[in-house]
């Protein structure tokens, strides 16, 4: 059997379907559980399984915590879920999942009580999204979906706080969570929103709110089980935004942009004053909060589900096409042409190409490709050439008023790190700025894991962060593209997107 590992951090990472256990001793990791726990649907209403998920955590705790002789543990969950608790710490209500579309009657109701939309974005920094990703508008609609959740709560909290609650008896309401895209928190005036105070929710959250570094302590009960009584420290929970990107604070102090790729593409930058133009508001662009309680510009755009279905476009006909596409030349051509165009769109009935001046349907014009190319390897990598350029300008458009005046620093992560087309393109559109590409395999939960050296010994945790991969890249040579054509191909995109 393995000697147990001294002094490990453990962290619960809870993406939206991928739960893991990954426990850090220094810069690695050295042990990760994982399972999928996907939503349960009960009657067309989506819950988190939030009790399936406990028993898996919480089963497996006692045996990792007495190998690892775990002294911290972190708690970082995606964005949107809340859990509604009664006295004694029990469930009142499902664990809504933020993907459930509200009636139109608790929408009503909602807009009744937020006031002037344009204000309320203004104040909470927080835009219009889809439905109950807003907690605010989340919130509201449990309550509909369950009227006694307003009579039989004592407090609501965060899901990661939830289950902070769960190992140290400590309730908690933490502003990383707080102020991410929930309507909650007014930037302005840095306390509890209007709609957080008029929905009932600041009545039930705990106060006072907590600072990042106040932690607390695990349960004697807990103690026993794991048969140790050394100290535990509990951190209060983390949204995963917020997570990701201590690395690169611990590192870079403020002066960083952090692209975070996959699925979703996050471009996140540093702030003094939350401050959105007329300009940013067009974008969606909102803002986060750090652990150290200062704004952080965000935008997010779906990147990676978009280049997803394209490749699967590509796929249908060529079954052996790889995104492994090196081939400068070809991206050169296509800028240099300014023939070809893509327009990303959510909705796949408003996705398009731009022919020549001719609007028609990705698939139209992939076939289009494969019949006049003479060659499908040709025709696949064009057409994947294109998709990766216009979602490049598109979030390219969206942040290129940011103030990148004190950025010294374009830090890339995720899975485009690998994309050699992306990331040309990336820094051609954003030649002031050094590129620097990650290793980090684990960003939300190696930003996680660091987070109690951060806010008590930056010193210790920055040599956790050198060591894990962050590192100067010297591969990629945007000089490949030449300004002027570039410069003219965006502009021209441009005026297609925004006609």
């Amino acid at each position: 059997m393995q000697p147990p590992t001294d002094g490990c951090r453990l962290v619960f990472d809870i993406g939206k379907t991928n739960k893991k256990i990954v426990l850090f001793h220094g810069r690695e990791p050295v042990h990760i559980e994982k399972q999928e726990f996907p939503e349960i649907d009960h009657d067309g209403i989506r819950t988190e399984p939030v009790q399936e998920l406990a028993r898996w955590f919480l089963g497996l705790l006692p045996s990792l915590a007495r190998r690892h002789r775990v002294n911290t543990i972190a708690v970082c969950s995606h964005g949107g879920a809340f859990a509604a608790v009664n006295a004694a710490g029990e469930l009142v209500a499902p664990v809504f999942s933020y993907l459930n579309q509200p009636d139109v009657s608790v929408i009503r109701d909602f807009k009744a009580l937020a006031g002037d939309p344009h204000e309320l974005y203004r104040t909470t920094c927080t835009p219009p999204m889809e439905k109950s990703i807003n907690m605010a508008l989340g919130f509201m609609n449990a309550c509909a979906l369950y009227p006694q959740l307003r009579h039989e709560a004592d407090a609501v909290l965060s899901l990661p706080d939830y289950f902070v609650m769960l190992l140290s008896g400590t309730r908690y309401t933490t502003m990383t969570y707080l102020g991410c895209h929930t309507y909650l928190w007014d930037f302005q005036k840095w306390s509890w929103s209007k709609v957080a105070r008029a929905i009932g929710y600041a009545a039930l959250a705990p106060e006072p709110i907590k600072r990042s570094g106040k932690s607390t302590r695990l349960l004697e009960a807990w103690h026993t089980r794991i048969g140790d009584d050394r100290p535990v420290r509990v951190m209060p929970g983390l949204h995963d935004s917020n997570a990701s990107i201590i690395p690169y604070l611990i590192k870079y102090g403020q002066r960083f942009c952090l692209h975070s790729t996959g699925s979703w593409c996050v471009t996140m930058v540093p702030a003094d004053t939350p401050q959105l133009s007329p300009r940013d508001m067009q974008n969606n662009i909102l803002y986060n909060i750090s652990v150290q309680h200062k704004p952080v510009k965000t935008h997010t755009f779906p990147g990676g589900i978009l280049l997803s279905r394209n490749v699967e476009r590509i796929k249908r006909i060529d079954r052996t096409f790889s995104e492994a596409q090196t081939d400068m030349t070809i991206l050169q051509r296509i800028i240099a042409q300014a023939r070809w165009f893509y327009l990303p769109d959510l909705s796949e009935t408003r996705e398009s190409v731009i022919d020549d001046g001719t609007l028609i349907a990705p698939d139209t014009f992939l076939e289009r490709l494969w019949r006049d190319a003479g060659s499908t390897d040709r025709a696949s990598a064009e057409y994947y050439a294109l998709a990766v350029i216009g979602i490049a300008l598109t979030i390219y458009d969206a942040i290129k008023d940011f103030d990148f005046s004190d950025v010294q620093y374009l830090c890339v992560e995720g899975g485009f790190r690998c994309n050699q087309w992306y990331l040309t393109m990336l820094s051609a559109l954003l030649p002031d700025i050094p590129l620097v590409i990650t290793d980090i395999d684990e960003a939300t939960a190696l930003g996680a894991s660091l987070y109690s050296g951060f806010v008590d010994d930056a010193p210790a945790a920055a040599e956790d962060a050198e060591a894990a991969g962050i590192r100067q890249s010297t591969a990629i040579d945007a000089s490949v593209l030449d300004q002027r054509d570039l410069q003219q191909y965006r502009r021209k995109w441009s005026r297609l997107h925004h006609p």
